[in-house]
């Protein structure tokens, strides 16, 4: 226990730190035994062979051969033996997890699939956004100048030099002002309230707000949509309510578990 969190040497016993590692050590040890009982009470058992391929799959995969391995074990003072028996708990470990919940996701009626749908609509709709073009300028009569250019020609040409003239807002200015994919809430009230309002094309500004003065333009509403039932969202939902099953399961054995050993 003391290898495992790096500390060089054991505490004296009888101090705080000697007293904290022995728990650790303690509680390691019982839920080996736990866990041994366990797949002892459900028939479960691993053979050599199996530990002897896992455990070469973990040296390969994880350590990346044996040398790096050897020198774990020396940091972690394991033995070849102490090696072995983790595997052998894990294995078991993973053998208990299948018998409790299987190898599989279980199967959901497509009643409950149906009901998470109708339950759950607004995992599944996408709100209105709108693709929208701004200048930002902390002095409205630089703004009202900027409302006025883009009165006379509010094409992508006239927005990106007017944009890079006349904005403040390093993030948008050197795009032509342009904000893509804009939902409700993102901004402070006034600004948002504006945007929201438009009309597709409709030149709106100056809009005051604490950060300074806009002017814009919805360029683009993306209407709000759901997605369907189809195979694909009945797939995805199955699998939510598959994986919340075995969730349930797993907590229920856990409880039994602990309350047993």
């Amino acid at each position: 226990a003391a290898a495992r969190q790096q500390i060089q040497e054991v505490p004296e016993p009888g101090t705080p730190q000697y007293d904290l590692l022995q728990e650790t050590a303690m509680a390691d040890l019982l839920l080996s035994r736990w866990v041994a009982g366990e797949a002892e009470d459900l028939g479960i058992e691993v053979t050599d062979r199996e530990i002897d391929e896992e455990l070469e799959t973990i040296i390969n995969d994880q350590f990346g051969g044996q040398k790096q391995f050897d020198r774990f074990l020396e940091q972690s003072a394991f033995s070849d033996e102490d090696a072995r028996e983790r595997v052998r708990l894990q294995l078991l470990s993973q053998r208990i997890q299948e018998d409790i919940l299987g190898t599989e996701l279980p199967d959901i009626p497509d009643d409950e699939i149906v009901d998470y749908y109708d339950e759950n609509i607004e995992q599944f709709q996408t709100p209105e956004t709108r693709d929208v073009r701004t200048v930002l300028n902390p002095d409205e009569a630089k703004a009202q100048d900027a409302f006025a250019q883009l009165s006379a020609d509010d094409s992508p040409a006239s927005w990106k030099k007017v944009a890079q003239q006349l904005s403040t807002d390093e993030a948008t200015s050197g795009l032509g002002g342009l904000r893509q994919g804009v939902a409700q809430g993102q901004n402070e009230p006034a600004l948002d309230e504006a945007i929201f309002s438009a009309r597709e094309a409709e030149l709106v500004g100056p809009i005051e707000t604490p950060a300074g003065f806009y002017v814009l333009q919805v360029e683009q509403i993306n209407e709000a949509s759901t997605q369907e039932l189809d195979d694909q969202t009945r797939q995805q939902i199955s699998q939510t309510l598959a994986s919340e099953q075995q969730q349930e399961v797993a907590a229920e054995f856990q409880a039994d578990f602990l309350a047993k050993w």
